[in-house]
Order: structure tokens, then C-alpha cells, then sequence
């Protein structure tokens, strides 16, 4: 192990993370090992200054993290074999996604707002971190290709952890001492993962893109010029932005998914011959025809 601190690489109840990691790896979720947390708050990894005690990959067993996430049952017990006390951690697929409601950030007021404004997320299983005071992960689905990014404090106090991220599973070590659990009656045994309401998947894309925006660094001088569109390729009728109220029946996913269907009928941009002014009108389209943000639309285009 890395450092000079010795913590114990054994838990007192050796099979209950291999069998939950197990038990996950049924259902199809993707599993990797983290460093675990001592009772008195170490970390595994046995660094002093760990300012992720518990939280952080194995490297000695995944050197690449999320990408040495499985679900296959001879690595899972391979790797607890070596380390039964290392925590468990869930890598999402393209089409769940894990909101973090941190009550120290007031997480949970900003999700409670939301709530009372649009009413309430369906039922779906529920993490309680063992943080203290109801600090908590809710798994959801989202549209699959639709990305909403890795991000910290997207919300006050809401963290996204999806594809590429990772979140900590029941019954791992907090470095509180306690351990996570699952809220009663919201285990992945209780409730299937909800879809998230579209609602709470604008407000998440809307803040994302604004604190994108925020890292985006100005244009200077110096700056290649946007393509001039031709005076041909208006802008295609239809919605105007993510709040025109004529999008009403469609749904993120719907509007993803007929945009997806637009991109896959025009013919391929090619550079030299149009391409710049073939990128900007369907790129256009897709921001203003299906009213999908500018980050939606960019990862549609590139895919």
C-alpha cells in the first residue's frame, strides 16, 4: 500500500462487501473496489493527508478506475479476496445517473424547493451516506445519450455523478465510522430506478450549461470567426428555446431522440465542401428546432 500509515486491509464482517458487490453485479451494475475507511477515519490507501478517505479507486487492483468497472463475478471475487474490506462502488452506464444532495452544502433545502415547485421525484432507490444528517444519493435514468456531466455543485449543494463518475454503494465504510445504507423501502431490492422528471433533467441541464459557460473562457481578438450561415439556411421553424411553450408535448427524451433521427438523415459535413456551413445549420436545428442546449447539441453532432 501506498504511505506510511498501517490500516487494517480485512473488515470484521469479511463477506457482507463482497456479497453486496455480488449482489450488484446481478442486477447488471458495474462494480469497482475503493480504498476503505477505517473506523477512526483513515483511509485505506494510508496517505496522513487522504482528503478522500474511503472514497477513492484501488489503484493497486483498478489502475485505469471507472474503466476496470465489472460486473463479472470471478473479478469481482478476485478483488475482495485480496481486499475484503474495500468499499463498493457503482460506475453508471449512459443511462442512470446519480444526484448528490449534500445537507453541509444544503443540498437537501435546494432539492426540497425543487420539489415543492414541480412536486415530487417518484419513488427510486435512495442512499443515505452516512455523512450525518441526510446527506443522500438518488439513482435515475435519463435518456440514454443525453450528458449532463461529472459535475460538482451544479445546484447548491447537488453533485451528478454519470457515466465516466462513480458513487459509493451500501454497505461500504463512511470515514465517519458509520456505514451507507439504503433509505428504507428504497433499496434497489424495494424500487426499480425511476426515470428522472423532466422537470428536474431541465433544471439540472439548464445549470450545467450555465456553469460550463461560466469555464468557458472569452473570445479575444484573435479568434477564428464563427461560419457565416448561408442566407439560405434560416433557422428551421418550429420551438425558439428549452421554455417555448410549444414544446409542451414533447419530452427531453423525445425531443432527444427526434433530433438524434434529424442528424442520422442529412448527409455527413466535409471539410472544404461546406462543411463549416453544413455543421452550423444542423447544428442549428438542433438548438432551436428541438430546443436542446447548446452542450446537448454539440454531443449529438459528434456522435
Amino acid at each position: 500500500m501506498d504511505g506510511d500509515v498501517t490500516v487494517p486491509t480485512s473488515d470484521p464482517k469479511p463477506m457482507i462487501l463482497l456479497e453486496a458487490a455480488l449482489t450488484y453485479a446481478r442486477r447488471g451494475w458495474k462494480i469497482l473496489p475503493c480504498w476503505w475507511a477505517a473506523p477512526d477515519g483513515r483511509c485505506g490507501c494510508g496517505k496522513p493527508a487522504c482528503d478522500r478517505p474511503g472514497k477513492h479507486p484501488l489503484g493497486d487492483l483498478v489502475p485505469h478506475g471507472v474503466k476496470n468497472a465489472t460486473a463479472d463475478e470471478a473479478v469481482l471475487r478476485a478483488w475482495w479476496s485480496r481486499f475484503s474490506a474495500a468499499n463498493v462502488a457503482f460506475a453508471p452506464d449512459d443511462e442512470v445517473f446519480i444526484l448528490d444532495a449534500d445537507t453541509k452544502k444544503d443540498g437537501l433545502e435546494t432539492l426540497k424547493a425543487l420539489e415543492a415547485q414541480h412536486g415530487p421525484i417518484p419513488p427510486t432507490p435512495v442512499c443515505l451516506t452516512g455523512s450525518g444528517g441526510g446527506s443522500k444519493h438518488l439513482y435515475l435514468r435519463k435518456p440514454s445519450g443525453l450528458k449532463i456531466g461529472n459535475l460538482v455543485g451544479v445546484l447548491p449543494g447537488l453533485d451528478i455523478r454519470e457515466e465516466g463518475g462513480y458513487a459509493i454503494l451500501p454497505p461500504s465504510r463512511h470515514a465517519s465510522g458509520t456505514r451507507y445504507t439504503w433509505a428504507p423501502g428504497l433499496s434497489p431490492e424495494d424500487v426499480a430506478v425511476a426515470d428522472a422528471p423532466e422537470w428536474l433533467l431541465q433544471a439540472l441541464l439548464t445549470a450545467a450549461q450555465k456553469k460550463k459557460e461560466k469555464k468557458t473562457p472569452p473570445a479575444t481578438d484573435t479568434a477564428p470567426p464563427s461560419p457565416t450561415p448561408p442566407a439560405s439556411t434560416a433557422a428551421p421553424a418550429g420551438p425558439t428555446g428549452p421554455d417555448d411553450p410549444s414544446l409542451a408535448p414533447w419530452s427531453i427524451a423525445e425531443r432527444h431522440r427526434r433530433a438524434a433521427g434529424y442528424l442520422a438523415t442529412i448527409p455527413s459535413a466535409i471539410s472544404g465542401n461546406g462543411g463549416h456551413q453544413h455543421t452550423w445549420t444542423a447544428a442549428l436545428a438542433v438548438v432551436r428546432g428541438f430546443a436542446l442546449h447548446e452542450q446537448t447539441a454539440f454531443e449529438l453532432l459528434c456522435d
